[in-house]
């Protein structure tokens, strides 16, 4: 049931009422059915400051004034639905960066509206893309630069945010002088809803403070894996910290495995690809085959599909980028 409350002359977060006024206050349930997300997302946004939302009674209880409702169904209306897709993995050498601008350049050779954002310190997004952005993630998080000011077009229809080793002591920012550190990122990010029709995230083959806040700001994570044995043990922790995660960003869903460095000549690669297979039926994808192609790609700073558009390697990540947009 929606609450009504009288406030006389007082500034509340950041809302001043000069005469006394009748305002009219809905819970988070109410909020996110109104606008079609989890109650869970409204609390978060409500934690991070991206709603304008006030706490009532002894426990604290978040109500949403109707007009901070107002405001975000303006917002919405007439917005591209942005898919955010996170291509992480906790272990290096499975080919999440090449996947992330493969995958990118892919979706905008489509007509789509891409994003790349690169978070990691290694910061590779953009020479595989051969350009060099003056600025990029860590001067938006350290709030040296604007958002508008650090992205930087790539190509048509693809931008970039890039990376770099200034990351570190962005890392290192985050997590001490934030009170909410994994919303960093979706909180300096919001401005970016509904400009793209995909957001792709790439991260550092880690588990640290910035790809726990890629994974409270991406909606789908997609798991590039290479056919060893360590590669299938580094998947089963990565899930087991996933699924930690996903209980507080109820948002969050592993929805794609893909296979990588498929080499047919080796026996115990098709193995772990048909041991993958049976067990993420759902949520396999076709593999990436070792393909000298993608390997010389990134010296020549292009995307498989310029580089060399009739490889396998091209072939294979365009069956990707269909999987991804649901025409297979």
């Amino acid at each position: 049931m929606s609450l009504y409350i009288h406030i006389d002359n007082q500034v509340f977060l950041g809302i001043l009422w000069d005469t006394m006024s009748e305002i009219k206050l809905l819970t988070p349930e109410e909020t996110a059915q109104i606008l079609g997300l989890s109650p869970k997302t409204i609390k978060d946004w409500c934690r991070a400051g991206y709603i304008k939302a006030v706490k009532v009674g002894k426990g604290g209880i978040w109500r949403i004034p109707e007009s901070e409702l107002d405001r975000l169904i303006k917002e919405r209306s007439g917005k591209r639905e942005v898919r955010k897709i996170a291509i992480a993995l906790s272990k290096g050498g499975v080919g999440k960066t090449t996947t992330a601008v493969n995958l990118a350049a892919g979706l905008a050779i489509a007509g789509n509206k891409v994003l790349v954002i690169d978070t990691d310190t290694q910061g590779q997004v953009a020479p595989l893309l051969g350009v060099k952005p003056p600025t990029g993630l860590s001067d938006v998080l350290g709030h040296s630069t604007s958002l508008e000011n650090a992205i930087y077009k790539a190509r048509e229809n693809l931008d970039i945010l890039a990376g770099g080793s200034s990351l570190a002591a962005t890392k290192i920012s985050i997590s001490k002088n934030l009170d909410q550190p994994q919303f960093a990122l979706a909180v300096a990010l919001e401005p970016l809803d509904g400009k793209y029709d995909y957001i792709i995230i790439d991260t550092a083959p880690s588990w640290d403070i910035l790809n726990l806040c890629v994974l409270f700001f991406a909606h789908e994570v997609l798991v590039p894996i290479s056919l060893e044995v360590l590669s299938v043990q580094g998947l089963v922790q990565f899930q087991d910290n996933l699924d930690a995660v996903a209980k507080y960003q109820q948002n969050l869903e592993l929805k794609y495995i893909l296979p990588t460095f498929l080499d047919n000549r080796v026996k115990r690669s098709n193995e772990i690809y048909e041991q993958l297979k049976a067990t993420y039926s759902d949520k396999i994808c076709d593999p990436i085959h070792y393909n000298s192609k993608i390997a010389e790609a990134p010296a020549k700073g292009q995307p498989i599909f310029e580089f060399d558009p009739n490889s396998i390697g091209a072939d294979d990540y365009w069956k990707l980028v269909d999987r991804v947009k649901g025409r297979k």
